[in-house]
């Protein structure tokens, strides 16, 4: 599966002498390369210390910009809730006959195409009241999205549609996680109908009494 590349990538160079980095883009290379680790790396095996002597930097260096690795991966997943808010913006553009269904389309189609960012986004690290300031603004439009989409197009009242776009943002995480090429239902969910699958379980829960 291609992986999309940050907006912080670069093609990072191979030995540490060919690594000219400068105070000016030691943060976004740190980014860049850590996002590289998590292609094929859980979060919980991110090192600062390895990260540094990726870039070619004493592992000093990174913690003017990172207090730790729970920063590190709150930054991830800052830019990746940030990344998922244009998605969602995007497909309610491109679709305003089932705006629900498209916002449902969009969300699988990012886990699925930005694996690195979505396996930061939902770590306790990013979530720690510290690093809060990361996350906070843009996971909260995301969901503020799906609200606003329930109570026009579903005609829900505020407190219903919150509590139904909680539950329709649960059923999809627990989906993209479940469904993934690690997931234990990768075989059981069938990459072309997995749409179709969460879009029924939105409409489901939309349509609850």
């Amino acid at each position: 599966m291609t992986r999309k590349r940050s907006q912080y990538s670069t093609r990072l160079p191979k030995t540490a002498t060919d690594r000219p980095y400068h105070h000016g883009n030691l943060r976004e290379a740190v980014v860049a390369t850590a996002l590289e680790v998590l292609g094929h790396k859980e979060p919980s095996e991110l090192s600062l210390r390895d990260l540094a002597r990726m870039v070619g930097v004493g592992h000093s260096a990174l913690y003017s910009h990172f207090r730790d690795r729970g920063e590190l991966l709150a930054v991830i997943a800052g830019e990746g809730f940030r990344m998922l808010l244009l998605a969602l913006k995007s497909a309610l553009e491109k679709d305003r006959q089932d705006s629900l269904a498209a916002l449902v389309a969009a969300y699988l189609h990012f886990a699925r195409s930005n694996p690195a960012h979505y396996r930061a986004m939902f770590r306790p690290e990013s979530a720690a009241p510290e690093n809060a300031k990361h996350v906070e603004e843009w996971c909260g439009e995301c969901l503020q999205i799906v609200v606003v989409t329930l109570k026009e197009q579903r005609h829900l009242p505020e407190d219903k549609a919150l509590e139904c776009a909680i539950g329709i943002w649960s059923a999809l995480h627990g989906l993209a996680l479940l469904g993934d090429a690690a997931g234990p239902l990768h075989q059981k969910v069938p990459k072309e109908s997995e749409v179709e699958l969460a879009i029924k379980f939105a409409n489901a829960l939309a349509d609850a009494d």
